[in-house]
């Protein structure tokens, strides 16, 4: 019989540049995140906004915002860059 050995340990993440806060994606992100997904389409594939809206429904896409001291975390911040390139 095969044996497989698992061996955890934990790995140190590099500290973020910016504070950020991360949180479940809304039907509200869609577009940004379909614009994201469509400028970077070679990297990334066809991506159907219909399977963007599933994944969101369903709770499995994240969005990392910048957060700044004592406000709320900017949606999409950088947006217009993204668009632009």
């Amino acid at each position: 019989m095969h044996e497989i050995a698992c061996t955890s340990s934990a790995v140190q993440l590099p500290a973020p540049r910016v504070p950020i806060a991360i949180r479940p994606a809304t039907m509200s992100d869609l577009p940004f995140l379909d614009a994201m997904q469509k400028l970077h389409n070679k990297a990334l594939g066809y991506f159907p906004t219909k399977q963007f809206e599933g994944y969101i429904e369903a709770g499995a896409v994240l969005v990392a915002e910048a957060r700044h001291e004592g406000t709320e975390a900017r949606r999409h911040e950088g947006g217009e860059e993204a668009k632009s390139g």
